[in-house]
């Protein structure tokens, strides 16, 4: 069996805005890619490297990309020829094998230029606001060790989600995933794994729709990206990097999503807290506290583009969605929107 091509380009590179990457057309041969995972939406059992589809909330459907205990197995009874595999799940096999294999290279290249260009780069605090004002560096200072790709330390390895983002979802919203960050704010100070940097994989563009939208606070303005099949960003899983996706229409959207996640031993003040009243009673009292700021709209945006009014665009979207909650997100008045269409070569 022929892998497919292991070169990622890294050298058509924009960064939208500092510290979000875009590696266009990094991917050589997305459709290839994108072919064997179709193939998996049809197969009855577990995959090799595939798991079995399942709903994603209510954009489509996902599947776990990663290889599994019985993969290994088979990789040994396929290397002695003992005629274990049909040809139909010898070819599925390496199908897989080449796809996780093309993913996890891809990533990895990608993830080590991204932290070898912002990593040491000094933060410009006129990009920011006053939050940020006097640090060196957008990262988590927590963080010493940067061999990301390590298996050992403090990184933590997940599986690739790949998302079928389904057509005809949410139209008559803006965003059919409003703004956030993909590390939830309200349990920063909590131990436990922290997305730390999100990698989104694009396999096709032969959809309407489905862009990825990112807010400049400072400037008050969104930033919006059409990708181009093989595209990959990247870009940090926390505030103030705000993100939301498009809906999709006319065909469905296939992306693969990673996490690069480091695992956080807890605040000075999570820990303090633990030594003053217990683990146990300090744990529901954050509890508390993480449902109280979820709920009082402070982690979240409500954007509202130049010539809307606010409240009639949230008193249309109430009566769509007929929302019950009290939440109100923090307005974002953009003055600006920046449309970068990725699969238009410049």
């Amino acid at each position: 069996m022929k892998a497919f091509n292991d070169k990622i380009n890294i050298d058509n590179k924009i960064s939208v805005f500092p510290y979000i990457n875009i590696y266009q057309s990094a991917l050589p041969d997305p459709d290839k890619l994108l072919s064997v995972i179709k193939e998996s939406e049809n197969l009855s059992k577990l995959g090799p490297y595939i798991d079995p589809w399942e709903r994603w909330y209510e954009f489509g459907e996902k599947a776990r990309l990663q290889p599994h205990k019985e993969t290994k197995q088979l990789t040994t009874l396929n290397s002695e020829h003992l005629g274990m595999l049909s040809a139909e799940e010898d070819k599925t096999f390496y199908d897989q094998e080449n796809l996780f294999n093309e993913i996890d290279l891809a990533i990895d290249t990608v993830l080590k230029d991204y932290v070898n260009e912002w990593l040491t780069k000094e933060l410009d605090e006129s990009k920011f606001n006053s939050d940020w004002h006097g640090k060196k560096t957008i990262f988590p200072e927590h963080i010493k060790d940067w061999d990301i790709r390590s298996r050992s330390g403090n990184w933590v390895h997940s599986s690739y989600d790949i998302l079928k983002h389904k057509s005809e979802t949410h139209k008559q919203k803006k965003y059919a995933i409003d703004f956030h960050t993909d590390n939830k704010p309200s349990s920063d100070r909590m131990p436990g794994p922290k997305p730390i940097m999100t990698v989104t994989i694009y396999l096709n563009d032969d959809y309407e729709g489905g862009e990825v939208s990112f807010l400049n606070e400072v400037g008050s303005e969104i930033i919006t990206y059409k990708p181009k099949a093989g595209d990959i960003t990247v870009f940090p899983s926390y505030k103030p990097f705000f993100h939301a996706a498009m809906p999709v229409s006319k065909n469905n959207k296939y992306l693969i999503r990673y996490f690069c996640s480091y695992y956080y031993h807890g605040s000075e003040d999570y820990l303090s807290g633990v030594e003053k009243f217990g683990e146990d009673i300090w744990k529901k009292i954050e509890e508390h506290r993480i449902m109280a700021e979820d709920r009082s709209g402070m982690h979240m945006k409500n954007v509202v583009f130049p010539g809307e009014d606010q409240m009639e665009t949230f008193k249309k979207w109430s009566e769509i969605f007929r929302l019950q909650s009290s939440t109100v997100a923090i307005p974002f008045f953009a003055e600006k929107v920046t449309y970068i269409d990725g699969r238009i070569n410049e």
